[in-house]
């Protein structure tokens, strides 16, 4: 088939966040199936000249050498200029806009130049702001690729967007040859002070108040009183600083660990038991929730937004309610107590991960979609 131009514009002025590696990974898949991919990082997103140039410098570093980087300040008077320009120059076939930053500055160019197909991304549950919601309900733009089904329910309830094939859903990938099955990793559990009769819970999420770790905290301090070799390990930005007085409180602080922001991500799940994610809103479908599968971890999940798409109760991992408390605590007693199913839910788990999200599947999955979009554009 003939290579396509495409145009990723990003809301992000850096590569930290779920939504600025997803965007990454998409251009390196797309680059490696023979298109011209460029991408535009949004560098009013970092108003810190100091900050501006490492959160720039990480764009190097994880896209692909064939992809070229335009970085464009989308809210300045450069931004507004720059970005018709890229788009006449270049003459894309897909111009695909990374949350509502993003595709609202793509729309006001998509209205001077009708003819690349205008393709926006929704990552989140998040009801969008009347701006992007307009644009979501408008014809000038040609699809929506969402990370659920979940996602794609809010924007056909609460966006007013039609026909509902406008919207296709395309999970997130995971990096298969990075998040991989691998045995427990023995020796970091014991500098942790982890024996064999521990059953470690791990956490990934960095600290924001929709990620539920009060229910976490309560939940577990439930379930110690009744097996007191449960311990927790907590990785992620802020959540010592807001989550570890509440562990004291509650009697459980020297069960608990809190470990900070880690980039070797994988080295950190082969020391749990089991990975859990405790959130009760704007999910989207958990990023953690792949990666623990991927590396074959058992996972306990909240029904929150799309999460239950991937994780089945007892079949590929436990699903509790949101925000039950007591229904937490009964799962993570069953979970160590009955190690062996963990490990078939996540076996099964990772089946699901392979077959729906990989970078490849995604890749051509958005390509099929882009080239349904052009088509009916040429019509």
């Amino acid at each position: 088939m003939q290579p396509l131009t495409i145009l990723h514009v990003t809301s992000h002025a850096g590569v930290f966040r779920g939504g600025a590696v997803q965007a990454c990974r998409i251009a390196n898949a797309q680059a490696e199936r023979g298109h011209r991919v460029t991408v535009v990082p949004n560098t009013s997103a970092e108003p810190s000249r100091e900050k501006l140039a490492k959160a720039l410098a990480t764009w190097s570093e994880a896209l692909d050498s064939r992809v070229q980087v335009i970085p464009l300040p989308l809210r300045a008077l450069r931004g507004r200029i720059g970005l018709p320009w890229i788009i006449r120059r270049m003459k894309p076939d897909v111009v695909h806009a990374h949350r509502d930053p993003a595709l609202i500055a793509v729309s006001k160019s998509a209205r001077r130049n009708p003819r690349f197909v205008f393709v926006g991304q929704r990552g989140t549950t998040k009801v969008p702001p009347a701006r992007a919601q307009a644009i979501f309900a408008s014809e000038r733009l040609d699809g929506v690729s969402a990370v659920a089904d979940a996602v794609r329910d809010v924007l056909l309830h609460k966006t007013g967007i039609r026909p509902p094939e406008k919207i296709r859903t395309i999970y997130g990938s995971v990096d298969l040859e990075h998040f991989t099955a691998g045995s427990r990793d023995e020796e970091r559990r014991h500098k942790l002070g982890y024996g064999p009769e521990h059953f470690v819970i791990g956490s990934l999420s960095s600290w924001r108040k929709q990620k539920g770790f009060d229910t976490l905290i309560a939940a577990a301090t439930q379930a110690i009183a009744k097996n007191d070799r449960l311990r927790l390990l907590f990785l992620g930005t802020g959540v010592e600083e807001h989550v570890a007085s509440s562990a004291h409180e509650a009697g459980i602080g020297n069960y608990c660990r809190f470990l900070g922001h880690q980039t070797n991500v994988v080295e950190w799940l082969r020391v749990m038991d089991v990975s859990i994610v405790c959130a009760r809103s704007k999910e989207g479908l958990s990023g953690v929730l792949r990666e623990s599968l991927a590396c074959q971890v058992p996972v306990i999940s909240t029904d929150s937004d799309g999460n239950p798409e991937i994780v089945r109760d007892k079949e590929t991992g436990l699903l509790v309610p949101t925000d039950d408390v007591d229904a937490l605590a009964e799962a993570l007693l069953w979970a160590a107590a009955h190690p062996a199913e963990m490990h078939q839910f996540a076996e099964a788990g990772r089946q699901w991960v392979h077959d729906h999200c990989s970078s490849t599947v995604q890749a051509e999955r958005l390509e099929a979609f882009y080239r349904e979009l052009i088509e009916k554009r040429r019509r």
